[in-house]
């Protein structure tokens, strides 16, 4: 009688080994309640206090059931899909969708897609289709590339007169204040890499380090 049926891992960096365990011991269930699957997976990431951005990465391998009816892959089914990805999106959670399979229409997963990014008008946002495993990872690196933020909140408020003596650095590199291929203080307690920075660390391991003056930060 359950449904969704979820099966998690809890919230944490570094968490391959414990994310591969799951899904080695796991198999996909035949029905596909995308819609009640999106709401259950936002109130789970509602919860999560650390800062940073939230996503759903939804790889579907059909057309969408519900929970009242898994046999019912129609318009109501898909509906129920559009819209709990759109109230996703108001909670601050986009959804990106792949197909992992190629029973699903190119028209549904373009509107899953809009309403997990707020597209209301102008270009379709993206989606993927990745029917091996090459595809797949492709799916999931520009994914991550495009949630990867370059925007830095600091521990602390920076003083007013130690606004301008801050020291950024890129893979060991110094990059330059209020520079447009470098770093900007956008407030007090946040600095933002601009530029070609920003552009290098969407993709790969790098090494950012942030400092300011003994004694001029104040700490949250």
């Amino acid at each position: 009688g359950e449904c969704p049926i979820l099966t998690e891992q809890g919230v944490a960096l570094g968490n391959y080994a414990a994310l591969e365990a799951l899904f080695s011991a796991n198999q996909p269930e035949g029905d596909t309640p995308t819609g009640e699957s999106i709401t259950a997976v936002a109130a789970e990431l509602v919860q999560v206090t650390e800062p940073g951005d939230k996503a759903i990465v939804l790889a579907t391998d059909g057309e969408p059931d519900n929970c009242m009816d898994a046999d019912a892959h129609d318009a109501t089914s898909q509906k129920i899909s559009v819209d709990a990805a759109a109230a996703a999106f108001t909670q601050g959670i986009r959804t990106y969708v792949i197909a992992v399979g190629s029973d699903i229409s190119d028209a549904h997963l373009q509107d899953v897609a809009n309403a997990g990014s707020g597209t209301t008008s102008g270009p379709d946002a993206p989606f993927w289709k990745a029917n091996d495993q090459s595809g797949l990872i492709d799916a999931f690196n520009t994914i991550i590339e495009g949630v990867r933020s370059c925007v830095f909140d600091l521990n602390g408020t920076v003083s007013a007169e130690a606004q301008n003596q801050g020291k950024v650095t890129l893979d060991g590199k110094a990059l330059s204040q209020d520079d447009a291929n470098g770093w900007k203080l956008n407030s007090p307690s946040q600095v933002e890499l601009v530029g070609d920075a920003c552009d290098a660390i969407k993709s790969g391991d790098h090494d950012i380090k942030i400092s300011f003056p003994c004694g001029s930060i104040t700490p949250r």
